[in-house]
């Protein structure tokens, strides 16, 4: 027995409570430091993310579980490098609901942005994860992603020497 495909779309405003959640399930994964902040600046800080790559003009990308209810969703936007000024597609987030993890959809998901890219003339994509997302850095390595930069924090206001 094969399982059906997945369908890949445009994600709908109704889906925007769902996308929030899996959102802020990924920048907390990226981003550890969210941790110290109370759940009401996360998510006002999260929100404030969500309005500013809105205006950018992302693309939210969605496959759906049976229902019709996100399980996933990848927000990606042609851009240019900030630094070099290279045209490259920048995964906002790639995120997949817990429930529906281990089956393929991140996958699914970083083909159809490759895709996407690929239209507009864009064959560089980039994208963010934190050293801790074991699960996110197999992932991005098997499709093919390379490490490139790696930013480096001092948090505190002791000295190290």
């Amino acid at each position: 027995m094969t399982a059906e495909p997945v369908a890949i779309e445009d994600s709908i405003e109704s889906d925007r409570p769902v996308l929030l959640e899996l959102f802020g399930q990924a920048v907390r994964a990226s981003y550890p430091d969210l941790a110290r902040m109370t759940r009401s600046e996360a998510r006002d800080r999260i929100e404030a993310q969500w309005a500013w790559y809105r205006e950018q003009g992302g693309h939210v990308r969605v496959t759906r579980a049976p229902g019709g209810g996100v399980s996933a969703c990848c927000w990606s936007l042609p851009t240019h490098h900030p630094v070099t000024g290279v045209r490259e597609w920048f995964i906002v987030i790639l995120a997949v609901d817990p429930g529906h993890r281990r089956q393929g959809l991140g996958r699914l998901l970083l083909d159809d942005a490759r895709n996407e890219a690929r239209k507009v003339g864009i064959h560089r994509l980039r994208l963010f994860t934190h050293t801790a997302n074991v699960a996110a850095h197999s992932l991005y390595r098997e499709a093919g992603f390379e490490e490139a930069t790696v930013e480096l924090v001092l948090d505190g206001e002791e000295s190290r020497g």
